[in-house]
């Protein structure tokens, strides 16, 4: 995901959805990456946070430890679940 990047203004995007390699650094990478993209008020998801064999919830509860808010979304398969927080 990296190889686009670069392709996209700062302050571009209300959304994205991380959803592709699943292990720590790829995920710590893509948020590193991709936040400077999402515009003030938009959403950053990750899906996976609940499956803690994978590394999307370490990554991303290190990634917003003491400035954002994680909200979980449900899914009907459990580890499935995906989370979300907002860009200040």
């Amino acid at each position: 995901t990296s190889d686009v990047v670069n392709q996209i203004p700062d302050n571009s995007l209300g959304l994205i959805f991380i959803d592709a390699c699943h292990e720590y650094g790829c995920v710590k990478s893509d948020l590193e990456l991709y936040f400077s993209k999402v515009v003030s008020g938009g959403i950053i998801a990750c899906h996976d946070y609940m499956n803690l064999s994978y590394g999307v919830n370490k990554a991303v509860t290190e990634f917003c430890k003491d400035k954002y808010e994680v909200h979980l979304i449900p899914d009907e398969e459990p580890a499935m679940s995906s989370c979300y927080f907002i860009k200040p």
